[in-house]
């Protein structure tokens, strides 16, 4: 059984095709996204922190800006802090919420017309830009351990487990940014109020409301996507 599901030397490394994941592949991979996110979210939504602290440095990176650090703690929590306060923008106060459901809905096409060996690939790179910036223990075991996993998948895994685990991180980040997008609403200092702070005009629930908008539309469509009910 287990030699169905991973491969015995890296010599029979195992590169999924492009190839859209079978009707029943996606809808087992969402059964186990919601197990995972609604038995252990306290686990699972780790990987939406990882996401929502990597859009905002990823967004301060494609500005030009710099990054000073990346903290993730215990609570869930994170914390993207530029290398000078006044290089905060509007893209870098947004990309946080919408990091999540766009990393999903990239994913869920990905996984369409690319691949799932292409999927974990990125994830990897994007969790390795993640470890650079990282200034906390915690943080940095939490990306570590991730990366391992999603590492031995994409080197080890057969095609079949490979395309199972990246869908199953897909729905993850498609149905997780939804939770975290209504979570918004309850925490007092979230990036909806920072931002209406920022820049003195935008209401913050108007804001977290664009977000679970954002969210909500990114999992209707990116779960068509996987189902196959439309076309990226």
């Amino acid at each position: 059984m287990l030699g169905l599901l991973f491969a015995t030397s890296p010599h029979q490394l195992a590169i999924a095709a492009a190839v859209r994941p079978s009707t029943t592949v996606a809808l087992a991979a969402l059964g186990v996204a919601i197990v995972l996110a609604l038995g252990i979210w306290e686990i699972t939504a780790y990987l939406i922190t990882m996401a929502h602290e990597g859009a905002h440095a990823l967004a301060l990176m494609i500005t030009g800006k710099r990054v000073r650090s990346v903290t993730i703690q215990g609570d869930l929590s994170g914390v993207t802090a530029p290398m000078n306060p006044e290089d905060l923008s509007l893209l870098a106060y947004v990309a946080g919420y919408a990091g999540p459901p766009l990393f999903g809905l990239l994913g869920a096409a990905l996984l369409v017309h690319g691949s799932a060996s292409a999927v974990l690939w990125i994830c990897l790179l994007l969790l390795g830009v993640l470890l650079i910036v990282l200034r906390n223990v915690f943080g940095f075991v939490m990306v570590l351990l991730a990366g391992a996993f999603f590492y031995l998948t994409v080197t080890y895994a057969s095609v079949a487990a490979q395309t199972t685990v990246a869908c199953t991180l897909v729905w993850i980040l498609l149905v997780g940014g939804v939770l975290d997008a209504f979570e918004q609403f309850a925490l007092p200092n979230s990036d909806h109020r920072k931002l209406q702070r920022y820049s003195g005009v935008i209401p913050w629930f108007v804001s977290a409301s664009f977000g679970v908008l954002l969210a909500v539309g990114c999992l209707v469509l990116g779960g068509a996507w996987l189902l196959g009910y439309a076309t990226p």
